[in-house]
């Protein structure tokens, strides 16, 4: 089982806002301005936020160290 989708999947579910249909494709509509993310999109945002916090740990602890 890969469990990189299976996270993926986990956060989808919990994440803040409404789940809608539009022109056949579900979308989830995300933050203040409700914008309407679809699966595809929201798994790119997913991807790029989980690699942004590694580079802000590492950068952290890099400066813990000096």
């Amino acid at each position: 089982m890969d469990k990189s989708k299976n996270k993926s999947n986990t956060a989808r579910r919990s994440l803040p806002g409404d789940i809608e249909v539009r022109n056949g494709m579900e979308v989830h509509c995300i933050g203040l301005e409700n914008i309407p993310v679809t699966n595809a999109e929201l798994e790119v945002l997913e991807t790029y936020a989980s690699d942004l916090i590694r580079i802000l740990v590492a950068e952290h602890m890099n400066k813990q160290r000096e």
